[in-house]
């Protein structure tokens, strides 16, 4: 009786305790590590605080300063960055985060540290109203500066990721494309996360689809 009582308590610990998880699969939870090329990571929305030194613009708030933000998605209630990453998972990647996961992830967070100089404390998430993308679709644009930030913030996903290549996307209409990038995917579907206001203004949209119009 003694015994059973035992096992019982032990079983019972293990399954309340909190999770062990490898430090070092954090890197890999956010990567492209197991994926295919059509399917999204972590990282093709988020930046590291290598690729946000080295100039790279994500289309959500990079990883630096991620466990010192107030809130997540616009949202004053959600004040958990493993609950906000756990959300990403199930409506980009059709998975939840397991209890190992969600241990490494903080970890990862952890090692990318504060917010790097001129991050913002809070990001601007609000979505693009209908009458920013039908004013941005009209507004004059900059192809030069557009090509500068193609580069940086369209490359990761739209050269050797999950994105369509630029070829496709160039022979759309210009219309579609500033939808795209500002308001994302539609209720229920998949596809490219549009960009937060933080990460794209308005000038920056119009700046890329000069660049997509005027070609190579």
């Amino acid at each position: 009786m003694k015994r059973a009582c035992w096992a019982w308590i032990v079983v019972a610990a293990c399954r309340t305790a909190q999770p062990e998880g490898n430090p070092q699969d954090g890197e890999a939870i956010v990567s492209d590590v197991g994926r295919s090329k059509e399917q999204l990571s972590c990282n093709h929305c988020h930046a590291t605080r290598v690729e946000v030194t080295a100039g790279l613009i994500s289309p959500a708030p990079p990883w630096p300063g991620t466990l010192r933000r107030p809130h997540f998605k616009g949202d004053p209630s959600l004040t958990d960055p493993l609950e906000a990453s756990a959300r990403c998972a199930e409506r980009y990647q059709d998975r939840p985060l397991t209890a190992r996961e969600q241990v490494a992830l903080r970890t990862f967070l952890e090692r990318e540290g504060p917010a790097l100089p001129g991050q913002p404390a809070v990001y601007d998430v609000r979505p693009y109203t209908v009458a920013e993308i039908r004013a941005v679709v009209d507004q004059p644009g900059d192809g030069g500066r557009g090509k500068e930030l193609w580069e940086r913030a369209c490359t990761r996903c739209h050269s050797d990721g999950p994105g369509y290549g630029k070829d496709v996307i160039s022979s759309s209409a210009r219309g579609e494309i500033a939808a795209r990038i500002m308001q994302g995917p539609g209720p229920g579907q998949k596809g490219m996360p549009a960009f937060v206001r933080s990460q794209l203004s308005v000038d920056d949209i119009a700046d890329l689809l000069q660049h997509l119009e005027e070609g190579f």
